[in-house]
């Protein structure tokens, strides 16, 4: 089976940075035999392992070919802007390293240099984990209500007074994802959760020193808790400014929060001011007001750590994430430039597009509109290129390029360079059928694919169209009943060509297939439309009007008058 991972290893900050420049800059790689197990699968997508900084990737890349010694070399459509984001904080360190030791005067031999660098690296980088060790401490020194095992922290109400659920003892557990806030793996990280149907606690650590604490369940958030609280952000706070309670319903419902030991949510329906399903849409709207506030932040780390169970049942139900996330990105590819977009989509304009394998329930989760769902139905029918995608959209082309923007940007959607096997033989065998068909329902001018009121010129074209389409690359490794397909349609088009191209059989079968008033009609039409083109000094035009109208009417003298006036301008 082919490989379609591989992984590029460098033993020095040096020998990457070389190959950066030389390579990677380019567009290009190169693997050794020892990056690679196996025969490499045309598109190859290769992780780069640098000291201290890690892992960088993963990289689409194209198989271009592979050399005697066993390397294989790589073209690299679009280099990940995570990538790029890397590198450029790698080369900035450098840089500060050699400005530092320049203005300082030292003359430092290479393999201190190198050390300098790795050192510096290395702060950066234990920084940042610091900071994620210090989330696992501040979480193993929290007050819990239960075991220390997540299938045991369940806890079914919070504590007299006590605002919010109770936090789920996570302190040994190991988080499936973790990151820093700013780039793109929390949004990553969310979609993969919604994938797998997850359940857990997202812990989020932000500059604002707010701890925010979100509890999942199959895939999406069903509450929030802030520590400390942002009052702004408050169940009752939020009603009050969406003018659904009063101040003085605001201050009973803490009332009797406070001596019953209830909900704000329970304490507003108590007092009428909320019925059930108004209080679950409300707090639906709360999560994911806290969601958004989240994937603003960009400063920070988080991490998601996987539960048996939640602590408490929640009347929300799971928050749709993967149609949150869609609906943002939309909106923020209209605020980017029509460059920044078109830059994005350049290196894969020839390439097929493809839902990502496992997305398709996720994906059709999404509140997608009428249209956008329409064009995906378009885009799934089919083998299309992107370039051929633009073409058959029933959206706008800025539209179509938003939502395929917005759907790559989440990892719904992959560019090959080649359409798999079933898809292709799906797209040809629907042309060869919708082709068979009309040589037994279509007239000869059906089959060939022309007008009936066609000239020589037309039919000499056609023939040559038809014939290249259905003897060319697309309808090669075909099965053997579609090849015989193919064979019978090739004859049949070359048998209307020929009778098509003798004259009097073509104007015969055009009287026997067209009544007589409409090819009248639409001769005159003609030289009228070919008189046009004469005051436009159109001659290609003229000459193409007036041909088809003699075409039509050989023996009217005007017509062939207009035709040679037509001929000689």
């Amino acid at each position: 089976m082919a490989v379609r991972q591989a992984t590029r290893r460098f033993e020095s900050i040096p020998e990457f940075l070389g190959v950066w420049r030389r390579e990677l800059k380019s567009g290009a790689m190169a693997l050794r035999p020892e990056d690679l197990e196996g025969e490499a699968a045309p598109n190859l997508r290769v992780d780069l392992v640098l000291p201290i900084v890690g892992r960088l990737g993963p990289i689409p890349t194209q198989v271009v070919s592979r050399g005697a010694d066993g390397s294989t070399y790589l073209k690299i459509p679009a280099m990940p802007d995570e990538v790029t984001k890397g590198v450029d904080q790698l080369l900035a360190i450098v840089e500060q390293v050699s400005q530092y030791l320049l203005d300082s005067g030292q003359h430092v031999p290479r393999d201190l240099m190198e050390q300098a660098v790795l050192q510096a690296v290395s702060a950066a980088q234990q920084q940042a984990q610091d900071e994620l060790r210090a989330l696992r401490r501040e979480l193993a020194e929290r007050p819990t209500a239960g075991a220390g095992h997540a299938e045991a922290a369940v806890v079914t109400s919070v504590k007299p007074g006590e605002r919010g659920f109770v936090i789920p003892e996570v302190s040994e557990l190991e988080p499936v994802f973790d990151g820093a806030l700013g780039d793109r793996s929390l949004r990553d990280a969310l979609v993969q959760l919604a994938l797998h149907r997850s359940t857990g606690l997202l812990v989020v650590f932000g500059e604002d020193g707010v701890r925010r604490f979100g509890l999942w369940e199959r895939g999406g958030p069903v509450g929030f808790r802030l520590e400390p609280i942002d009052q702004r952000s408050v169940l009752g706070v939020l009603l009050y400014r969406a003018g659904k309670v009063d101040k003085a319903q605001l201050k009973q419902s803490l009332v009797i929060m406070e001596k019953q030991s209830i909900r704000q949510g329970e304490a507003l329906i108590q007092l009428g001011c909320l019925n059930f399903p108004q209080l679950v849409m409300a707090l639906q709207k709360q999560v994911e007001l806290h969601l958004q506030k989240i994937m603003r932040i960009d400063q920070g780390v988080w991490a998601f750590f996987p539960l048996d169970s939640l602590p408490e049942r929640f009347v929300t139900p799971p928050l749709n994430v993967p149609s949150i996330l869609f609906r943002a990105l939309l909106n923020y590819s209209r605020q980017l430039s029509m460059e920044i977009i078109a830059d994005a989509h350049r290196p894969n304009m020839d390439r097929y597009v493809y839902f990502t394998d496992g997305v398709a329930d996720a994906a059709a989760e999404i509140n997608f509109k009428a249209t956008e769902r329409k064009f995906l139905e378009i885009m799934a029918s089919n083998s299309w290129r992107l370039r051929e995608l633009f073409s058959v959209s029933n959206l706008s082309r800025t539209d179509t390029s938003a939502v395929v923007w917005a759907l790559n940007e989440m990892g719904f959607l992959e560019f090959r360079t080649m359409e798999t096997a079933d898809r292709y033989i799906t797209r040809v065998g629907n042309r060869i059928n919708q082709k068979t068909k009309q040589l037994t329902k279509g007239s000869l001018f059906d089959i060939l694919e022309v007008h009936w009121i066609c000239i020589q010129p037309e039919i000499d074209k056609a023939l040559a169209r038809v014939k290249a389409e259905f003897s060319g690359r697309d309808y090669e490794h075909l099965p053997p009943e579609m090849v015989q397909q193919v064979e019978v349609i090739l004859a049949k088009v070359q048998e209307a060509y020929e009778v098509l191209s003798d004259e009097r059989q073509r104007r015969t079968l055009r009287q026997e297939l067209i009544e007589k008033d409409m090819i009248n009609a639409s001769a005159e039409i003609l030289a009228k439309k070919g008189e046009m083109a004469v005051l436009k000094n159109d001659a290609r035009a003229a000459q193409d009007c007036w041909g088809k109208a003699v075409e039509l009417q050989p023996n009217n003298g005007a017509y062939r008058d207009g035709y040679n006036r037509s001929r000689g301008m």
